[in-house]
């Protein structure tokens, strides 16, 4: 479960940096982000997510030493046991409680999010665009293909629609709007979409399950895990 929060964390602070900023914290007045940059709104509730975390991650170690007992019985490795269970407590309930506010909270940037996909000028689109090839000229060929083309945009700073359309193979293919068509990110987007929506449904559907669950009567409760 940590793993799972400590991933939303990491992704949501990397996707907050000012060059990418394709999702921010909710911000509220008076929050300072930044000692020296007025403009900077610090994801804090990712960064405390991935904190507990890598303090979580710490404690199944040192809790091997409690299974370590003499031939007799030793308390302290009760202690031992005991406070690396509560301190493992307290740091999910941290977790829990931070990804609930972050989730709750957070702020995508549509506009920015096209905008990162678009910056590559299609060159995130070669893997698309060889399939296509591969329909015509074999998997093999096509793939070599597109590496020399992607490397030759790449290392050379390139115009990547300019070089698919000199590429002779390519132009008695295809014709020059279906190659604008195949580097364009929306256009190339699989089943996202679908499963994006299809997953938060079944989140809600098992959170409402959940509720339900939890408020039955204890005693009604009780008697159903007996």
């Amino acid at each position: 479960m940590a793993n799972c929060c400590h991933k939303i964390g990491e992704e949501v602070y990397s996707t907050t940096l000012e060059e990418i900023r394709e999702v921010s914290e909710g911000f509220k007045k008076g929050t300072v982000g930044s000692s020296t940059m007025p403009h900077k709104i610090n994801p804090k509730l990712a960064k405390g997510i991935v904190a507990d975390s890598q303090k979580l991650y710490s404690l199944p170690g040192v809790g091997m030493y409690s299974a370590v007992r003499p031939y007799e019985g030793d308390s302290s490795s009760y202690m031992l046991f005991d406070s690396i269970l509560e301190e493992a407590l307290q740091l999910t309930t941290e977790i829990l409680l931070r990804t609930e506010e972050l989730m709750r909270t957070m702020v995508p940037h549509p506009d920015r999010m096209l905008h990162n996909a678009l910056r590559n000028a299609g060159l995130d689109n070669c893997e698309h665009v060889m399939m296509e090839l591969a329909s015509k000229l074999g998997k093999d060929k096509a793939h070599s293909l597109m590496y020399d083309i992607a490397m030759k945009t790449a290392a050379e700073g390139e115009d990547f629609y300019t070089n698919l359309i000199a590429n002779p193979l390519i132009s008695s293919e295809f014709t020059t709007e279906e190659v604008k068509a195949m580097i364009d990110p929306r256009n190339y987007v699989g089943l996202s979409s679908y499963l994006a929506q299809t997953q938060a449904d079944r989140a809600k559907k098992v959170v409402e399950e959940i509720k339900n669950i939890f408020s039955q009567p204890f005693i009604h409760l009780f008697g159903d895990l007996c």
